[in-house]
């Protein structure tokens, strides 16, 4: 493991995770990326990686595909739920459209091997600028709200004493619920009206009785909300945040 530290006084350091067992890319890496007032800690496997989360708080993590004991694409989804505001990228040489569109949803950056370092860099200073913004900005967090209560939903939808919605209704709160979800999910940031509209359609279908469609993981569209939330380190409104369990590691093959 090779780490290049630069301490400087007031905001602590931006710290970014390299996990690749090339030592040619680590080296790559760690020399474009170490500066005054960062961090690079690059390892060379999944575990090492890991056993690394408890004295660094992340802002970026460069994930190469291939790992000798576990699939990085999978480490990738752990770190993103241990840490939601990690910036996490798949490095990799392998060029597919299923790969891409697994990135995608898991809300991850994707860059090919061999790597331009202009890209790299970019990357690093856009989530420098972005945690920046987040310290600085004054104005309430519109993502921020108290948790609905299900028995308390299911109060007000009996209270209301709503007549069923009609077929056509249905149709089309759920076709456009859809939509929202999957504007969340395609986007690295978010934006306010698909969540406000996603939100307040959940809990009109609530109120409605028309039940949530699934996403195709079998998610209802109100855990795919606090997914979606919990991804971009956001408050959950329908569910408690699950903890997250560090993936099993295979066996490498004999």
């Amino acid at each position: 493991m090779s780490t290049h530290n630069d301490p400087s006084a007031g905001s602590p350091p931006l710290a970014v995770l390299v996990i690749d067992d090339d030592p040619a890319v680590r080296g790559l890496l760690l020399d474009a990326l170490t500066q005054e007032h960062r961090v690079v800690v690059a390892v060379e496997s999944a575990e090492e990686g890991l056993a690394q989360l408890p004295y660094h708080e992340f802002a970026v993590a460069f994930v190469d595909h291939r790992l000798p004991a576990m699939d990085g694409l999978t480490l990738c989804g752990y770190l993103r739920r241990a840490s939601p505001l990690l910036e996490v990228v798949l490095v990799t040489g392998e060029e597919s459209r299923s790969l891409r569109h697994q990135v995608q949803e898991e809300g991850l950056r994707f860059l090919p091997k061999p790597l331009v370092l202009d890209d790299v860099l970019q990357l690093v200073a856009e989530q420098e600028q972005q945690l920046r913004r987040r310290a600085t900005d004054p104005a309430p967090d519109p993502y921020l709200h108290p948790r609905l209560d299900e028995g308390l939903l299911d109060e007000v939808t009996l209270e209301l004493g709503l007549p069923p919605a009609p077929e056509r209704l249905r149709e089309a709160l759920t076709l456009r619920l859809k939509e929202a979800a999957r504007q969340l999910r395609s986007r690295t940031l978010p934006q306010e009206r698909d969540r406000v509209l996603l939100f307040s359609g959940i809990v009109a279908c609530r109120l409605l009785g028309i039940p949530l469609p699934t996403v195709p993981d079998g998610r209802s569209l109100a855990e795919e909300y606090d997914r979606l939330m919990l991804r971009q380190g956001r408050a959950t409104a329908f569910t408690p945040p699950a903890p997250a369990t560090p993936p099993a590691p295979r066996r490498p093959a004999r």
